[in-house]
C-alpha cells in the first residue's frame, strides 16, 4: 500500500522534502512525494548537468510507464489526493509540478538551439569588457561632461564636440530598437538623480528608489511557438521597471537610458 499522511491529511509543498516518505518516491507504488522527488531529478538533468531535452523527457515517460503498470489504472491519469479513500492516485508523471519542468525544458532547449529569433542576455562580464573598450575608442566624459552642462542651464550651441565623436555615439543608437515611445518616465524627479550620477555623488536611498518603465511588444515569440499556443500577455512579462544600479555602471540600464535619452534631446 501506498504511504499516506497521518490522520489522512495531504502534506503541504513546505514540508514535503522533509517527509520520511521521500526516500521511497521511486517505488513501483508511488507515494505523496513522487512527483517532487521526480521534478527535483528532472531539473537535476536538464539543467544541473545539463542533459538534453530528449534526455529529459525519457526519464519522465520511463517513470510513467512504471507508475502506469504497477497497479492497474489506479496510477493512472491526472495526479490527485482521493479524500473519500484517503490515497494518492493517478500518475506523479501526470502532475502540475512535472508539466513546469518539461516546460522550463523546452524553453532552455530553444534558447540554445536555431530557432531562436532574437538575441540571449549578455553577461556582466561581457558588460565591463564592452564599457572598457568604448571608453578606450571613444571615451565618454567629454559628452556625459556635455549633458550635465546642459541640464545646469548651458546651450549645446556654446559647445563643441568631436565631429568622430559626435558620429560614433550617434552610429551606436542604430543598433538599438529602443524607441522614446516604449519608456514611461518623469523627468522632473529622474533629472535630479541624473544629476546626482553626472556630479559623481552618492545616490541616497530615496533616489535609488525611482524608477522608470519600459514596455516591450511583440517579444518572446519563440516561447509562444514551443508553448503550442500559451500566451503571456496576461502576466505582463513586457513590462519593466527600471531601477538605478549604481555598483554595476557597465549594466546600469537606468544611467545609460537617461543619457541616450538626454544625448537626443
Amino acid at each position: 500500500m501506498p504511504l499516506l499522511p497521518a490522520s489522512g491529511e495531504m502534506h503541504t509543498n513546505n514540508d514535503v522534502y522533509d517527509d520520511s516518505a521521500f526516500k521511497d518516491a521511486f517505488d513501483r507504488i508511488p507515494n505523496r512525494c513522487s512527483d517532487k522527488a521526480l521534478a527535483l531529478y528532472m531539473s537535476l538533468k536538464g539543467f544541473h548537468e545539463n542533459l538534453s531535452k530528449t534526455t529529459v523527457e525519457s526519464i519522465c515517460s520511463a517513470f510513467k510507464k512504471l507508475w502506469e503498470l504497477s497497479d492497474g489504472d489506479t496510477y493512472r491519469g491526472k495526479w490527485h489526493f482521493n479524500e473519500t479513500r484517503l490515497r494518492w492516485e493517478g500518475n506523479p508523471a501526470d502532475s502540475a509540478d512535472i508539466f513546469d519542468v518539461l516546460s522550463s525544458i523546452k524553453h532552455k532547449a530553444s534558447a540554445e538551439g536555431g530557432d531562436r529569433t532574437h538575441s540571449m542576455a549578455m553577461t556582466k562580464d561581457y558588460m565591463d569588457r564592452t564599457l572598457c573598450w568604448h571608453q578606450a575608442s571613444c571615451p565618454l566624459e567629454i559628452a556625459l561632461c556635455m549633458i550635465q552642462k546642459v541640464m545646469t542651464g548651458a546651450q549645446p550651441s556654446d559647445m563643441q564636440l568631436d565631429l568622430d565623436m559626435r558620429t560614433q555615439l550617434t552610429l551606436c543608437f542604430e543598433l538599438i530598437k529602443l524607441q522614446r515611445k516604449d519608456i514611461s518616465l518623469d523627468g522632473t524627479i529622474l533629472d535630479g538623480v541624473l544629476k546626482s550620477y553626472l556630479a559623481g555623488e552618492t545616490l541616497t536611498l530615496h533616489e535609488r528608489a525611482s524608477y522608470f518603465e519600459i514596455f516591450l511588444s511583440n517579444r518572446k515569440g519563440w516561447q509562444k511557438k514551443v508553448d503550442k499556443g500559451k500566451w503571456e500577455a496576461d502576466l505582463r512579462s513586457n513590462h519593466y521597471k527600471i531601477y538605478p544600479r549604481p555598483n554595476m555602471p557597465a549594466c546600469d540600464s537606468f544611467f545609460w537610458t537617461l543619457v541616450w535619452i538626454k544625448w537626443l534631446e
